[in-house]
């Protein structure tokens, strides 16, 4: 069974999520999102990006500035935007990849 445990964070429905939390992995998780994420905080476990599956059905993911995101993201109607000093380590499948000061996009073998 998929396990997660999440510390802070706010939720707008209807206008995606926006998430200043940190996300602890556990163990492997896929997490499944109508609208859009902006994530504001650490997603992810660093020693196993590969346990979480972030998959955003019909929206966009944003990593604020000094956001890690260790995981595999599908976003397929979507744009990422990985800001200044963000770090996504795992993968990604998207319609569009942003990429801006000093963002860094890390791919690892799944």
């Amino acid at each position: 069974m998929p396990r997660a445990a999440v510390s802070g964070g706010a939720v707008a429905p209807h206008e995606g999520i926006v998430c200043a939390a940190v996300l602890n992995i556990v163990g492997p998780v896929i997490v499944v999102l109508k609208n859009d994420l902006n994530l504001n905080g650490i997603a992810g476990s660093s020693a196993h990006p590969e346990w979480l599956d972030l998959r955003i059905a019909n929206g966009s993911l944003t990593l604020n500035g000094n956001v890690t995101l260790n995981g595999y993201v599908t976003a397929p109607s979507g744009t990422v935007t990985i800001n200044g000093n963000s770090t996504l380590t795992g993968g990604l499948a998207a319609d569009k990849l942003v990429v801006n000061g000093n963002g860094a996009l890390i791919e690892t073998g799944h």
